[in-house]
């Protein structure tokens, strides 16, 4: 969305689920997971602890195979933006840092972070914002 002119922003707390730098997914995912099907569907094999899908929902990004050891991604805010006047949809921005900051070449990485927040409707943004 392109105009985001008379919405309304709120800063949506998250909780960490899942955090690592070796053990995602080999393609990258940017992905607002709703319910278990999905989230078996986009990241097959990685252990994470029970979600209530009714009122919670997983937020991933992971930037599948790296060729060092450097790489690292966080989730550093989520924004939920409601239009009041014009009756637009809702769309959520993902804000996430994709560092590389150097590291051993003989190792790969799989850096993936995964969140929970509350359920929130409409379309989902994704906003890398690189650290080199």
């Amino acid at each position: 969305m392109d105009n985001r002119e008379g919405l309304y922003p709120e800063r949506v707390e998250f909780s960490e689920v899942y955090h690592s730098a070796t053990q995602g997914p080999h393609k990258p995912v940017q992905a607002v997971i709703r319910d278990q099907e999905e989230l078996q569907k986009l990241l097959p094999g990685i252990a994470l602890p029970a979600v209530d899908f009714a009122d919670k929902q997983l937020i991933a990004v992971a930037l599948g195979d790296k060729p060092t050891s450097g790489y690292d991604v966080r989730i550093t805010s989520v924004m939920y933006l409601t239009d009041r006047l014009q009756g637009r949809p809702p769309i959520t921005m993902v804000n996430y840092s994709d560092a590389e900051k150097g590291g051993i070449s003989d190792r790969q990485s799989r850096p993936i972070h995964v969140v929970s927040t509350r359920r929130l409707e409409g379309e989902v943004e994704f906003d890398a914002n690189a650290e080199k």
